[in-house]
């Protein structure tokens, strides 16, 4: 497919025009670029303005890249085991308080009523 008969498909909104762009420019549209940057360089190769948005390339970023991604094998994690450190403490140096022994203090609600 050549130049031209992908800026008639763009003036033409036909519904292949996306897919066609990203066969087209699948290299630069996959870069690291902002969309921005994707659009100006995609005008001045096609030598017209006002051809392609932002959101086309959105689109052909998030549905056709996607399809590129699954195929790649997945990471997998490596799982580290870590044992626990145990402290060794000494339960004769703890001291418990009594719940008896505790002041209690009584506590006023804003909303109760007199």
């Amino acid at each position: 497919m050549d130049k031209e008969m992908l800026i008639k498909r763009l003036k033409s909104k036909s519904h292949k025009r996306k897919n066609q762009l990203y066969s087209f420019y699948s290299e630069l549209i996959s870069a690291n670029e902002t969309a921005e940057n994707i659009v100006d360089e995609i005008h001045a190769d096609l030598g017209e303005e006002n051809l392609v948005s932002t959101s086309d390339i959105y689109y052909c970023k998030r549905h056709f890249m996607k399809k590129k991604h699954e195929n790649l094998p997945k990471r997998v994690k490596e799982i580290v085991s870590v044992t626990p450190k145990i402290k060794n403490t000494n339960f004769e140096d703890l001291t418990w308080t009594n719940p008896a022994e505790l002041e209690r203090v009584k506590l006023k609600s804003k909303f109760a009523v007199d």
